[in-house]
């Protein structure tokens, strides 16, 4: 009987629900990210501290608020992977003078030399990501998930 109502899964209500695609997709991004960092043999950072590094990089001297915001991260979440980088010496953080709950990020030359060996895997993973998909796709995608994003906004209170 168990055996049967395995078989008998319907994925009719999930497969035209925009939420479960996208957080399906999302989980695969996830998953194949690890496994190509893991395959080049980075095994020390996750994508989303990745991610810090390359905005640090970009713009150092950023607010950990202002790194929550552009990562869509809630500020626990993004205070747990900046200890992390900090222990592993790819950032520091200066407290505000005035008031000590509030750090500036540093990008630490050990960062920014982590952020260039992991660019071109970025590169590649993104033209993997990008596959038989054109330019005008990509825009539309783009578009139409910044428009679920704006009809979400209201009722999503990061702690940002």
């Amino acid at each position: 009987m168990k055996k049967d109502a395995q078989n008998n899964i319907n994925n009719e209500n999930y497969e035209k629900n925009i939420g479960y695609e996208i957080g399906k997709t999302s989980s695969f991004i996830r998953v194949a990210v690890m496994k190509h960092l893991k395959d080049a043999g980075i095994t020390d950072i996750t994508h989303e501290q990745f991610g810090i590094l390359f905005i640090l990089s970009q713009q150092d001297g950023l607010y950990q608020r202002q790194i929550a915001i552009l990562l869509s991260k809630d500020r626990p979440n993004i205070s747990r992977m900046l200890d992390i980088l900090e222990t592993k010496g790819y950032i520091i953080r200066e407290k505000h003078p005035e008031n000590k709950r509030i750090s500036k990020v540093y990008i630490t030359e050990k960062g920014k030399d982590k952020v260039e060996l992991l660019i071109p895997f970025r590169d590649s993973f993104k033209e993997k990501l990008c596959k038989n998909i054109s330019q005008e796709e990509m825009d539309i995608c783009f578009s139409v998930l910044a428009r679920i994003r704006e009809n979400l906004s209201d009722s999503c209170n990061l702690q940002i």
